[in-house]
């Protein structure tokens, strides 16, 4: 639960049930479409990497962007874009298909749904082999 309370013009604070707080708003460093981009980005994340540890594969590295837009007319829309590193092509294969699947169970992604897109872009860097 988050709980939120107005302190002046259009800021206010939010806290979690974790005690962890932020302002949000006019006078805060994130604004409410960037914390929905942010809580969009980090649920696919963490997501993922749970479906990964499960599955025993390895993850060198995860990051991702993350923007919401608003056109003119119609409604806003999210987009995503995950940038993995794998050691090999059958970690690369398997790695595309647990980030489809996170798109499928994470929540935040499933309330989105045909609002949200979500990209992943894979580079290859072999894993070192040890000096004979």
């Amino acid at each position: 639960m988050i709980e939120l309370v107005w302190d002046a013009e259009r800021t206010g604070t939010a806290v979690a049930a974790s005690g962890a707080s932020t302002r949000v708003g006019d006078e805060a460093t994130f604004s409410p479409g960037d914390m929905m981009a942010m809580g969009a980005s980090s649920c696919l994340m963490r997501t993922f990497l749970d479906l990964a540890a499960r599955a025993h594969v390895r993850v060198m590295s995860y990051a991702s962007t993350a923007e919401l837009e608003s056109p003119p007319s119609g409604p806003p829309l999210l987009s995503v874009h995950a940038y993995l590193v794998a050691s090999s092509d059958a970690d690369r294969i398997r790695l595309l298909e647990l980030f489809a699947d996170a798109q499928r169970q994470s929540s935040v992604c499933r309330l989105l749904d045909h609002r949200l897109s979500c990209t992943v872009d894979i580079q290859m860097i072999p894993a070192a082999r040890p000096a004979p």
